[in-house]
């Protein structure tokens, strides 16, 4: 409907460029690609001069895999507007792309010079130091970043890379000191609450996703995580949460998949069917998706469409590592 819509507008109004990028970015989440690349081309003919419209065609050729074409529009978009610090952080993950962390290192690094201020370019030399699991480094990059404007996800990242570098003191230690000063930083919680949950550590995870929801009581990502938790737990109030969840992230699957996991630990199969054959529909390649629809499907009885998405996964080999529950269930399902 939306490219209906965009499609007529543009028709009426063939050179605004708010619709051309509207009616772009809708072809591309649509996976027409190169309709997306014609339409953004447009953008680009209309506006010249603008680096965000260079910017959203780089984007489309990397989708399509024309990763020259996606640099050319990135070196003119600098051209355009050398101070664009979207365009200078998306010639750092070119870099990137392209397995040159020198050349990604060094640009970060020139963004901290142009932008002392600005905690972006000690944010991703942090992040490419870690790719490389150069933790001291990493963390470096990061403590730089947390006193600068645009933090961003920097404590969470600096928490990380302690923790992942083996210092569980220092980054209980940072847990701490931040929380003291922000206690109301919910991205925070939830980092610490995901983590909890890794650890198996459910009083904290159940802790630390309540807190958020006291912060923010309409945060999607918290209440999955909550309801998915308290299944678990085998704790009543999940789908409530899980219900909520998906109505306010409609397009997420994997509010989907927790949706269709409650609704199968109340018994409630055709609910948990509709919901997960349409975390599928969203995300047709991704197979823990298609297994999980395939669980269902025995859990219902229904053998015969649990064969076929079994049959399908099958296909992956061993590449895919739900193989061997994928053999398990097809001898469970008659094949």
């Amino acid at each position: 409907t939306a490219l209906t819509a965009a499609r007529a507008a543009v028709v009426a109004l063939p050179s605004e460029a708010v619709l051309l990028e509207r009616l772009g970015g809708l072809q591309l989440a649509a996976g027409d690609t190169n309709q997306a690349i014609t339409t953004l081309a447009t953008l680009v003919r209309a506006i010249p001069k603008s680096a965000a419209a260079r910017l959203r065609l780089a984007d489309a050729y990397l989708v399509a895999g024309k990763t020259d074409e996606a640099e050319d529009q990135l070196r003119l978009a600098l051209r355009v507007d050398p101070t664009s610090l979207p365009a200078q952080r998306a010639n750092v993950a070119m870099a990137v792309r392209q397995k040159n962390p020198a050349k990604a290192l060094q640009l970060a690094r020139s963004l901290q010079s142009q932008f002392p201020n600005d905690a972006l370019g000690f944010r991703l030399e942090g992040n490419l130091e870690a790719s490389r699991k150069n933790w001291g480094p990493a963390a470096s990059a990061f403590r730089k970043a947390l006193v600068l404007d645009s933090a961003g996800d920097a404590p969470v990242r600096l928490h990380w890379v302690l923790g992942t570098a083996g210092k569980a003191a220092e980054a209980t230690q940072f847990e701490r000191a931040w929380l003291k000063e922000h206690p109301r930083d919910a991205g925070f919680i939830v980092h610490l609450a995901d983590m909890a949950m890794l650890r198996s550590d459910w009083p904290a995870a159940e802790d630390g996703y309540r807190q958020v929801l006291e912060l923010q009581p309409e945060n999607a990502l918290a209440m999955n995580n909550l309801a998915y938790l308290l299944v678990q737990l085998k704790k009543p109030g999940a789908l409530p949460l899980a219900e909520r969840a998906v109505a306010l992230a409609p397009g997420r699957p994997e509010m989907l998949d927790t949706l269709a996991l409650v609704h199968a630990e109340a018994k409630q199969f055709d609910q948990a069917l509709a919901a997960q054959r349409k975390a599928v529909s969203l995300a047709p390649d991704s197979p823990g998706l298609r297994l999980a629809l395939a669980r269902l499907y025995l859990q219902a009885g229904d053998k015969e469409k649990a064969r076929v998405e079994l049959a399908s996964l099958a296909k992956r080999g061993k590449s895919f590592s739900g193989h061997d529950e994928v053999v398990a269930l097809l001898k469970q399902a008659g094949q």
